[in-house]
């Protein structure tokens, strides 16, 4: 019997996969690879969620509106959740 593996996986409709562009204070900038899902909840209604990836070929497969489940490492930083999956 196989079990599902234990965590937080994340199931919502696959919308693409974008960049982040960051600036830091001493000019230099960072690009991140991001996952956006569309995901209704009961208390917010339907939001983009964007999930952190280090491996943006693994989504290359999905269409869009295509229901996906990811599982995820959640983290906060300053009463800000962020999500990254597990290739980060």
């Amino acid at each position: 019997m196989s079990e599902m593996k234990q965590g937080f996986y994340v199931v919502g409709l696959f919308d693409r996969v974008f960049q982040k562009r960051r600036r830091r204070d001493d000019g230099t900038e960072t690009v991140s690879d991001h996952v956006g899902l569309l995901v209704r909840n009961e208390n917010s209604g339907t939001q983009v969620l964007s999930v952190r990836t280090k491996n943006p070929a693994l989504y290359e497969q999905y269409k869009r509106d295509q229901v996906v489940r990811i599982k995820v490492q959640v983290g906060a930083y300053k009463d800000y959740v962020f999500y990254q999956d597990e290739t980060c």
